[in-house]
């Protein structure tokens, strides 16, 4: 049995299952930056708020690190005053 969906055929296969005869559209791929273009100013400001949500969440999920930014600091060289 053959039917119709809004544009897509189904035909019913063995158990009852309905199935398409086509299969879906797969758009080719595309660089980030041709996603970004395609954004509107209000999808680029919420993309921006939740990459700022995850990092924050990413940071506050760290547990307190013993190496503190000190670690990797050369101490500097203070000329003392002679006097």
């Amino acid at each position: 049995m053959m039917t119709a969906i809004g544009h897509l055929p189904l035909t019913v296969v063995q158990g009852g299952v309905w199935m398409s005869d086509q299969s879906p559209a797969i758009a080719p791929p595309m660089s980030p930056a041709q996603v970004w273009a395609r954004l509107t100013a209000d999808h680029r400001a919420r993309v921006i708020r939740l990459m700022a949500q995850l990092a924050f969440n990413l940071v506050a999920a760290q547990p307190d690190s013993p190496i503190k930014e000190s670690d990797y600091v050369i101490p500097t060289q203070h000329a003392q005053n002679p006097s």
